[in-house]
């Protein structure tokens, strides 16, 4: 049975979300299984506080629901899950694996689109740090000051979408329209075709992820 871990994605307060996943439907083996996991948790982590599986101690409660994805099924199992309760179980539909080559292209893909959008927004901010009649910036909506344009340029020549805060106060130098434009981009950036990493195809099986958020 092929199955792997999940742990410490999300941390809550006093609580860490771990699970693992089984790729197969089969309930008998996947209690057993999860059962080898806990008692190795426990002899790796302790059973105090671990914030690992070891914590989520008691019978799975299952939850046979076959959503699409393993990230919705993990998703939903730690949104669901309340501290101190037995362990979660919800069933989601495998997919086939999908080949190394397409997903090292997806993020090659994916790294060069970032780049793209990392130098148009620095040139968005660069434009507006440096064009103007008056060497000197208009004066910052928090402290008043008037500061040289050369020398806030210099000091956001890296990444700068978030905004230039004043050395001063730590405003945002920026003008609302300049930041309008950087949020358009980031929308923009973000809502690209190919954001999302390329799944396999559907199998029609199904398999479990189980777990929860374990007392840290």
């Amino acid at each position: 049975m092929s199955y792997h871990r999940i742990s410490g994605l999300l941390r809550t307060a006093g609580g860490n979300d771990a699970g693992r996943t089984y790729q197969t439907y089969d309930r008998a083996q996947v209690q057993r299984q999860w059962d080898a996991d806990v008692a190795r948790s426990q002899h790796e982590s302790g059973t105090s506080y671990s914030g690992e599986i070891g914590m989520l101690t008691g019978p799975i409660q299952w939850h046979d629901k076959k959503v699409g994805t393993v990230q919705e099924a993990w998703d939903w199992v730690m949104r669901t899950h309340e501290k101190f309760d037995p362990p979660l179980a919800v069933s989601f539909e495998l997919e086939t694996e999908v080949p190394r080559a397409r997903l090292e292209a997806w993020q090659a893909k994916k790294n060069q689109a970032y780049q793209a959008y990392q130098r148009r927004a620095s040139e968005i901010v660069q434009k507006a740090l440096t064009t103007g009649k008056s060497k000197l910036l208009p004066a910052c909506a928090g402290c008043g000051s008037r500061l040289s344009r050369e020398y806030i340029a210099k000091g956001a020549s890296g990444w700068v979408a978030d905004g230039v805060p004043c050395p001063v106060c730590r405003a945002n130098l920026l003008s609302e329209t300049v930041q309008r434009r950087l949020e358009a981009l980031k929308a923009k950036h973000e809502g690209r075709r190919g954001a999302e990493p390329p799944r396999g195809k559907k199998t029609g099986k199904y398999g479990w992820v189980v777990g929860g958020t374990a007392q840290s």
